[in-house]
């Protein structure tokens, strides 16, 4: 069998860059810009970060001071065409379009059923593959899109070689290699076999690269069977091996053909290249046998042949589950905390009563955001502005149900509705529950800022806290907070109006998501030692300066639609997701504007999730880009 460091010599630019392990998302005490119920918390609300956790390095800057005036995010965005869009380098396969393309590879060779046969062989194997983490970047230091996580481990480099080597075993199998060489497969001619091992190399390595191979890059290949005469299976399985652990077959690399003119270090893909933009970006897996078959003959640079294209991918069931990926890693399900952790805990209990969640809730509340959005899309499509102020519930599951006061969604018809007071994404539980006896208005407050409207925040000072504020037997959460963050000149500055506003908006809502008129108090025992009124009142400041005043949760979402915010946020996300890099305001500012237009003109979040493909930086590979070009950005 091929020894590892030469199966493995494609992978040394690779290896260069290996490590024990990968990017960690910091603990709550350095970001606080999850989900309101970070941390690990008893009943009580101890446990996670919302003082000096809540605005931590929020912005990727660093100062003494919390700065008195924030980045405010732009409404709609400057298009300079002579600003030249920067590419990312080569993008290694996510672990998930690395298993897609591995199922797919199979599947054109072999059959779908033969292909899960195999690849069941090496589950085993590829469950070790690292999985990718959402980027911890300058920019958001609690996790980004798992699609900018570029770092290669050496688990990367040792289980991409186990899978190669354990899937060139499997397929030389005699019940699968005929299927997958030919009928030459079981040819003793010596010349024969050579022409058949070359034919194959050209076609299974055609599909492997997502291109044709050149004359040079088949011979290198061949060169990995052994036998001098005869087919032979252990021979087929190095030059499978070969091919599965070339950098052609693990990462998306990008050549690009045309120069653009006017543009220095600016060129067009390639057919092949942009069959395989398409086909990640949409599917997350190979391009199949027809986008193959345009990239071949050219007929995928026309460009009608393309917007056609683009509507064939976008409607696949496949682009649903990649947009579902998308949407989770937008609104941070991830960091949904366990409602069921502190079922243990007297104040829990008591504060939970007869609602005292399953270890299942949490999940049902993620699956509420990801059907909210998926119907926007797919069912009737809808833009941003439906999707934060709607008042129906796409909860399948009875218990979120019943802690709304509705039945559960059948998945089909009209969703059930809420009579008033809950409107829109961000008043689901998801958003609201903690787990916890305790809300976290600076939590909500710090998400709705950054990832919703896309401002920053200075970090806080050096002695802030470092853990949330606790429940009092005397006091609601929002007199906690504001005696704890508004009364301090270091605090005050970044919490009073840029935070805690936002956040008080639904304190209507307790720390399972249930609508209340009052605010239970527990004493430390966990008894309950009375009640307080509720107060929602606030001053948000969507827009700078701006004084308009909150009762509630239709207020301010009613304030985050029509500031035009919400637009520009959801198509720099979009961007981040799509190019697996951090936008640059400026030098992207043409493709930003281009999508955040897409979304206001059809009416439709599918719009622009569809726009990003037809823009010219999709299509296009910038080399030596000039960091002056970007001077001024973000």
């Amino acid at each position: 069998m091929l020894g590892r460091c030469f199966l493995l010599g494609g992978l040394a630019v690779a290896a260069l860059a290996c490590s024990d392990e990968g990017p960690k998302p910091p603990d709550d005490s350095e970001d606080g810009g999850g989900r309101p119920g970070d941390g690990d918390g008893d009943g009580d609300g101890s446990g996670a970060s919302e003082m000096g956790g809540a605005a931590a390095g929020v912005g990727g800057e660093s100062s003494e001071n919390p700065r008195e005036d924030p980045v405010v995010a732009p409404v709609e965005f400057s298009c300079d065409e002579s600003r030249v869009s920067p590419s990312p380098g080569m993008r290694r396969l996510t672990k998930r379009q690395y298993e897609n393309t591995l199922r797919d590879l199979l599947a054109l060779r072999l059959g779908a059923d033969d292909a899960g046969e195999v690849l069941q062989q090496i589950a085993p194997t590829i469950a070790l593959l690292p999985e990718d983490q959402r980027a911890v970047l300058p920019e958001d230091l609690h996790g980004s899109y798992r699609r900018l996580d570029q770092t290669i481990q050496q688990a990367h480099v040792d289980y991409w070689y186990e899978a190669a080597v354990e899937l060139g075993k499997a397929l030389s199998q005699s019940q699968y290699l005929e299927t997958l060489v030919g009928e030459c497969a079981s040819d003793t001619d010596e010349e024969d076999a050579e022409d058949c091992l070359e034919e194959f190399v050209r076609t299974f390595g055609a599909a492997t690269f997502r291109r044709a191979l050149s004359d040079d890059e088949v011979q290198h290949h061949v060169g990995f069977y052994a036998p001098s005469i005869g087919i032979d299976p252990v021979g087929f399985a190095d030059v499978i091996g070969g091919l599965l652990t070339a950098p052609q077959f693990l990462y998306q690399i990008e050549h690009a053909e045309e120069a653009v003119e006017g543009f220095a270090d600016t060129f067009n893909l390639g057919a092949y290249e942009l069959a395989s933009r398409l086909s990640y970006h949409f599917w997350g897996t190979m391009p199949d046998a027809r986008l193959m078959g345009l990239a071949q003959t050219g007929e995928l640079l026309d460009s009608g042949t393309y917007e056609a294209e683009v509507e064939r991918l976008w409607d696949d069931e496949r682009t649903h589950a990649t947009l579902r990926n998308f949407f989770e890693e937008w609104m941070k399900l991830d960091d949904v905390p366990s409602m069921s952790r502190n079922n243990f805990s007297n104040i829990f209990q008591n504060f939970a009563g007869e609602d005292l969640p399953s270890d299942e809730l949490t999940d049902a509340m993620k699956d509420e955001v990801v059907e909210m959005l998926d119907y926007f899309t797919w069912q009737q499509p809808g833009g941003l502005e439906q999707i934060f102020t709607t008042n129906y519930s796409f909860t399948t599951n009875d218990e979120l149900a019943g802690l709304y006061g509705l039945s559960a969604w059948d998945g089909e018809s009209e969703p059930p509705s809420f009579d008033e007071g809950r409107p829109g994404i961000l008043t689901r539980a998801a958003f609201l529950a903690t787990g916890t006896a305790n809300t976290r208005p600076i939590m909500k407050g710090v998400f709705i800022r950054r990832n919703i409207l896309c401002d920053k925040i200075s970090p806080p000072p050096a002695d802030a806290m470092g853990s949330p504020p606790e429940l009092d037997p005397l006091m609601s959460t929002r007199e906690v907070v504001e005696e704890l963050t508004e009364t301090s000149p270091g605090c005050a500055g970044c919490h009073t109006s840029l935070i805690n506003p936002l956040g008080f908006a639904t304190e209507a809502f307790d720390g399972l998501g249930r609508f209340r008129e009052n605010q239970q108090l527990f004493d430390a025992e966990g008894e309950l030692s009375g009640q307080t009124a509720l107060n929602t009142q606030s001053v948000p400041q969507i827009i700078d300066e701006d004084e308009s005043v909150s009762e509630g949760p239709e207020d301010l979402m009613t304030l985050i639609v029509d500031s035009g915010k919400l637009n520009a946020c959801a198509a720099r996300h979009y961007f981040r997701f799509t190019f697996g890099r951090w936008e640059q305001v400026v030098s992207d500012g043409c493709v930003l504007e281009e999508m955040r237009q897409a979304l206001l003109e059809t009416g439709s979040l599918a719009g622009m999730l569809r726009s990003v493909a037809l823009t010219d930086s999709f299509r296009r590979r910038t080399f030596n880009f000039d960091a002056a070009n970007a001077e001024g950005d973000n």
